[in-house]
């Protein structure tokens, strides 16, 4: 399923779940139960979150991107080992507002990705 329009807006409801808008509809985002992410493969947590959000990436990346749909910039990590931290702020220390978020490796625009989402509450 794919919003028309892009999406507008992203929070958590009061029953928990994860609602968005577009410029049509409103969805709920519903996670399949399924098994947790190994060690070998990348991953965020808490996924969504309002807060700290941990980014593994086992690849070997020298910096981690965190950009918005459109592609920009938002902030660069700096994994220890094969995990970064990322404290929901964007590079001038201004929270980052409720919205899906992708990391990939830095330099590296067409690679694999983890999607983040972010909410209010």
């Amino acid at each position: 399923m794919q919003p028309l329009g892009g999406v507008l807006d992203v929070v958590q409801g009061p029953d928990g779940h994860v609602w968005f808008s577009s410029m049509t509809a409103i969805y709920r985002l519903r996670s399949d139960p399924v098994a947790p992410p190994a060690a070998t493969d990348a991953a965020a947590w808490p996924n969504p979150s309002a807060g700290t959000v941990w980014v593994r990436w086992p690849a070997r990346a020298g910096a981690l991107d965190i950009v918005d749909l459109s592609g920009r910039r938002v902030r660069r990590l700096v994994p220890q080992h094969d995990t970064a931290r990322w404290d929901g702020d964007d590079a001038f220390g201004r929270p980052a507002p409720a919205g899906i978020y992708l990391v990939r490796a830095a330099g590296d625009p067409g690679g694999p990705s983890i999607r983040i989402v972010r909410v209010t509450r």
